[in-house]
């Protein structure tokens, strides 16, 4: 294994790691505006 590929797959994890937090925020910000929204 190269070590350019072994940066790639690092970076490839890093980017998909932060876009399923990003995801997972939204989704629990949008069910907690939701609530609230429904609260009042």
């Amino acid at each position: 294994m190269k070590k350019r590929d072994l940066g790639n797959m690092c970076m490839y994890i890093f980017i998909t790691t932060v876009a399923i937090l990003v995801v997972a925020e939204i989704v629990l910000f949008g069910f907690i505006m939701r609530d609230i929204i429904k609260t009042y």
